[in-house]
């Protein structure tokens, strides 16, 4: 993945539920410098979170998936 800030990435991410594409979003940003420097990438975030405002538990929850989803990726990007 070259740059996860595509429009055509961002519209793929939104197709998922809100939370899915938090966790998505999150793993990105750790994953991806384009992703941790885009406005619009963290605005998206930021959008979420106030849409699904989570408890602790439900934030502690959404960042273990998201260390997966990049453990994940970073498996297939690395072989």
């Amino acid at each position: 993945m070259g740059n996860p800030t595509d429009p055509e990435i961002d519209v793929w991410l939104r197709r998922h539920q809100a939370r899915t594409e938090l966790a998505l979003r999150c793993s990105m940003r750790g994953q991806f410098d384009a992703a941790k420097n885009s406005a619009d990438f963290n605005a998206r975030i930021d959008e979420l979170f106030a849409a699904l405002y989570p408890s602790e538990a439900e934030y502690a929850a959404l960042l273990s998936r998201a260390r997966e989803i990049g453990a994940a990726v970073a498996t297939v990007l690395n072989g």
